[in-house]
């Protein structure tokens, strides 16, 4: 190059207002420098130089190229012979230059665009319209991993249908496969059908797994607010298998890997939820989930035995998988007897169960809203973090 990099009135001792090889100005072009900041989780790269640039060094796209490969970011350099700064006057046209960028964006953009749908849909695990899931199976030459996804809606709405694109999609990328399952709202029944439900469907897809290419021993689960609490009342709840039976479904273990809960009740005990919010008010949620008369209706022993039954945190015990935990709704106190609507996902439900799993040895991870720069529950930093998570407990780098 013709230009001296390292000289008092170079373009990067202009840049950081002093002289690259004095202090501060070394340190300040140290952040400048763009390898400084390479990781693993880098997306990927396509670097272009010209081995005739006189002003940037074809060296400099070579020592950035390194370091993304030695942290194993999928990069290419392509050098351009003869060609100056701005790739001009090369061997190559800026036509078969513009084709090699495009084809670099269709192959890394075009995948994370499609919408595709389930490979296998509504997939029947019982006779009721609702007892179905949608699988989206990585095509693989071994038993794939499998994260299922329970929707929310208060036990009274919701459907399998849609999925969050980008959680399929990063799950798929390090081989894992995904489900998206339905289960019986409150219209249909009381609980526990819900979460019995949830487990004979977990059964099936173990019944099945030579079937659908899954590793029966790593299956994990996931959902939002009901979703949420059925996930981990199955990852905390004793094995429902039933060894003897003579139904091959329910001979298979409902336990899994490990289980993501997004804005989820830790407690469906309205006695429970009453202390921890200093409310009166049940949620219309859990009126219908228990067939409560009222939301006074609290004393009835038939009643009782179902809010403990149903409450996670009340079948958490010292060898279960781990939790991964994220409240959406910002941590702030609510006023006194405030309604459903306000403390249904509030993250103190977390605070309560993570106090008891971590005397229980479990190391639940509890995020929150203020951990992030957004709290919106689909950015990809917040799904990021939640399918690495897993990943790892599935024992898979990323």
């Amino acid at each position: 190059s013709r230009l001296i990099h390292d000289a008092a009135d170079s373009p990067e001792s202009q840049l950081v207002g002093g002289p690259i090889q004095e202090e501060p100005y070394r340190t300040m072009a140290g952040k400048a420098n763009p390898i400084t900041y390479v990781t693993k989780d880098d997306p990927p790269f396509l670097i272009m130089h010209g081995d005739k640039d006189m002003l940037v060094a074809l060296h400099q796209s070579e020592l950035l190229y390194d370091a993304l490969k030695k942290t194993a970011v999928d990069a290419t350099l392509h050098v351009v012979k003869d060609a100056g700064h701005g790739l001009r006057d090369g061997q190559e046209s800026p036509e078969k230059l513009f084709e090699i960028t495009a084809d670099f964006f269709d192959k890394h953009l075009k995948p994370r665009q499609q919408k595709t749908g389930p490979t296998h849909a509504d997939e029947k695990y019982g006779p009721h319209e609702k007892q179905a899931f949608d699988l989206y199976l990585v095509e693989s030459d071994k038993s794939t991993p499998l994260f299922i996804w329970i929707h929310g809606g208060g036990f009274r709405g919701g459907d399998k249908r849609p999925v969050n694109t980008a959680m399929v999609q990063r799950f798929a990328e390090h081989g894992v496969s995904f489900a998206s399952m339905n289960y019986c709202l409150s219209d249909v029944g009381s609980y526990p059908m819900q979460m019995l439900d949830a487990a004979r469907g977990l059964q099936t897809i173990r019944q099945r797994a030579k079937q659908y290419n899954i590793d029966p021993a790593r299956i994990a689960c996931g959902g939002s607010s009901a979703g949420a609490g059925i996930s981990m009342w199955l990852l905390y709840h004793d094995d429902l298998a039933e060894p003897a039976s003579s139904d091959p479904v329910a001979r298979q273990s409902t336990r899994i890997t490990c289980a993501v809960s997004v804005a989820g009740q830790t407690s469906y005990d309205p006695r429970v939820i009453g202390k921890l919010f200093d409310t009166e008010q049940v949620h219309e949620a859990l009126i219908m989930l228990y067939r409560m008369k009222d939301n006074k209706d609290l004393d009835r022993p038939e009643l009782i035995k179902l809010f403990e039954d149903a409450s996670i945190i009340n079948h958490a015990t010292a060898d279960d998988p781990p939790l991964y935990l994220y409240y959406p709704q910002a941590n702030e106190p609510l006023p006194s007897n405030s309604t459903g609507e306000r403390h249904i996902h509030h993250p103190k439900f977390g605070f309560l169960l993570k106090e008891k799993t971590d005397k229980l040895g479990l190391g639940t991870v509890l995020k929150l809203r203020e951990d992030y720069p957004t709290g919106d529950r689909n950015s990809s930093e917040i799904v990021n973090d939640q399918v690495d998570w897993v990943l790892n407990r599935f024992g898979i780098e990323n």
